[in-house]
C-alpha cells in the first residue's frame, strides 16, 4: 500500500518529469512548493525532528551533488528535485534513492548513446576529459561534443521518478 507522502511526491515527480521533457526545466515554483509540503508532511509525523530531518536531507542532497552541477553533469533543476524527496524523507531514504536513479540514468546515458551510434565517440571524449583533469589538477566543466543540447542530456527527471520507485518499494 502505498501511504499518503508518497502520493505527493509522486504527483510532483510526474509533473517534474512533464515539465522536464517539455521545456528542459524544472520550475522552482514546483520545486518550493514540494520542499515546503515535505516539511509539513515531516512536522505532521515527526514534529520539529521531522523538520530538522528534511533540512539535514536537502544539506546532504546538495553537498553531494554540488560537484556534479560544477562540472554541468547534471542540472540545478535535478538537484532541487532530489532535495524535494529528501525533505519528504530524510537522509538515509535519499542516499539510497541518488544512488539507484544514477545508476538508472546511466542506463539511459548508455542506451541514448547506443541508439545514436555515439558511444565510442562519447567515452574517448569523457577519457581525454579524465586525463586532462589529472594532469591539470582543475575542476572545470565537462563540456559537450555537440551544440544541440538535446544531444547531451537525457531528462533525468525521469531517472529520480524511476530511482524513487526502485527506492520506494525496496529495504
Amino acid at each position: 500500500m502505498i501511504e499518503g507522502k508518497a502520493i505527493f511526491v509522486i504527483c510532483l515527480l510526474v509533473v517534474a518529469v512533464l515539465s522536464d521533457i517539455d521545456r528542459y526545466k524544472i520550475s522552482n515554483k514546483l520545486i518550493i512548493g514540494g520542499i515546503l509540503l515535505g516539511m509539513i508532511v515531516s512536522f505532521y509525523e515527526y514534529g520539529i525532528k521531522g523538520v530538522l530531518s528534511s533540512i539535514s536531507a536537502i544539506c546532504v542532497t546538495l553537498g553531494i551533488l554540488l560537484i556534479l552541477f560544477i562540472v554541468r553533469v547534471l542540472g540545478a533543476g535535478d538537484i532541487k528535485l532530489f532535495a524535494v524527496v529528501g525533505s519528504f524523507y530524510g537522509c538515509r531514504f535519499i542516499i539510497k534513492c541518488i544512488a539507484i536513479s544514477f545508476v538508472i540514468g546511466g542506463i539511459m546515458s548508455i542506451y541514448k548513446m547506443v541508439s545514436q551510434k555515439e558511444l565510442r565517440k562519447r567515452v574517448k571524449h569523457l577519457k581525454n576529459y579524465i586525463i586532462d583533469r589529472m594532469i591539470y589538477l582543475n575542476i572545470e566543466a565537462f563540456e559537450s561534443i555537440s551544440d544541440r543540447y538535446e544531444d547531451n542530456t537525457i531528462n533525468f527527471s525521469i531517472a529520480i521518478l524511476i530511482g524513487y520507485f526502485i527506492a520506494l518499494f525496496t529495504v
